[in-house]
C-alpha cells in the first residue's frame, strides 16, 4: 500500500469512527525511497520489476512519538536505517514486531489496538493524529490473550487492518478470543 491509499484508509476510518480525520494539507510529503520492491516481488522474483516509490507524510504530531517495539525503545515510528536494505518498507515501525506501543503528544485518553500484518504500518503516521496511544498487534508472533491486553492497556477501540489475501488465510487470527 502506498502511504497515499494508506490516507484514503485513514480517511475513512474516521469517517466509521466519528473522528475527524487530519487533512493531508496538514502533513508535509516526503519521497524516501525511489527503489522499493515489494514482498510480492520477492516471492515472484520478476525480471526488471518497475521500481516504486516511497512516500511518506509527516508532522509535528508523528515525529514527535515515543515508539517501544517488542520491547525497545525509539523516538519515531520511521526508521531511516531501514532505507539502505532490501526490506524499505520496515522504514515504517521498525519491520515485523510481536507488539508496538507508540504513545503521542494528543492527550485525549483514546487507545486504539490495531490487530494487524505489516499492511498497518504505512498508517501509523496517520492514526498517531488522533490517539494517546496506538497499540500494534501482530497476532502471527503474539501470542498472549488478547482480552487481557485490552483491560491491562484501557483500550479503547480495536481496529483489524489487514492485506485482504492476507486476512483471508491468517491462521493465528482464529484463536482470538
Amino acid at each position: 500500500m502506498t502511504s497515499e491509499g494508506a490516507y484514503i484508509v485513514y480517511s475513512e476510518f474516521c469517517n466509521m469512527a466519528k473522528i475527524k480525520a487530519s487533512p493531508l494539507t496538514s502533513f508535509k510529503k516526503e519521497v524516501v525511497a525511489k527503489d522499493f520492491l515489494g514482498t510480492f516481488d520477492s516471492k515472484a522474483q520478476v525480471l526488471e520489476q518497475e521500481k516504486d516509490m516511497i512516500t511518506v507524510y509527516k508532522n509535528d504530531i508523528n515525529q514527535n512519538v515515543k515508539g517501544n517495539y517488542d520491547g525497545v525503545e525509539f523516538d519515531s515510528i520511521f526508521n531511516e536505517m531501514y532505507l539502505n536494505n532490501k526490506d524499505k518498507y520496515s522504514y515504517f515501525l521498525n519491520g515485523n514486531s510481536a507488539k508496538v506501543l507508540i504513545k503521542t503528544n494528543i492527550k485525549n485518553g483514546k487507545n486504539l489496538l490495531i490487530i494487524k500484518d505489516s499492511y498497518a504500518h504505512i498508517e501509523a503516521q496517520f492514526l498517531c493524529q488522533n490517539y494517546e496511544e496506538l497499540h500494534f498487534i501482530d497476532t502471527r508472533y503474539y501470542k498472549a490473550s488478547l482480552s487481557d491486553y485490552i483491560r491491562k492497556n484501557d483500550i479503547t477501540e480495536v481496529l483489524f487492518l489487514y492485506n485482504v489475501s492476507n486476512i483471508l488465510t491468517e491462521v493465528s487470527l482464529r484463536g482470538i478470543k
